[in-house]
């Protein structure tokens, strides 16, 4: 499911986490799989994503972005990028509050 990422120069993760509304967790996962394919290879910098479903509580959902460094992140999730703020407001009915966001230098990543 997620690929392999070693190979490639990454070096941050942008943690995105999502509190959704009772019963919306999956419109919001396939609204988040379509944006993603649509962007990718065009963003500069973002070498992967990954979408996470709590197995737990059906009302959270994580969001990590894999980037090459951390400019081009910031970039990403600044308040000028439209193609962001568009994704946004397409889910925000469904959202119970507002992302959670934080960023993360990579230590150590390995995948078998």
């Amino acid at each position: 499911l997620l690929p392999i990422l070693m190979e490639t120069s990454l070096e941050y993760i942008k943690h995105n986490r999502v509190r959704l509304k009772e019963g919306s967790q999956k419109q919001v996962i396939e609204i988040f799989k379509e944006f993603f394919e649509s962007i990718k290879g065009t963003v500069k910098g973002l070498k992967g994503y990954a979408i996470l479903e709590n197995i737990e509580n059906d009302k959270e959902t994580v969001v990590l972005t894999f980037w090459e460094n951390r400019e081009d992140m910031e970039n990403y999730y600044s308040k000028d990028n439209k193609i962001l703020s568009d994704l946004v407001d397409k889910v925000k009915p469904m959202f119970e509050q507002m992302p959670e966001r934080s960023d993360y230098k990579i230590a150590l990543f390995e995948v078998d």
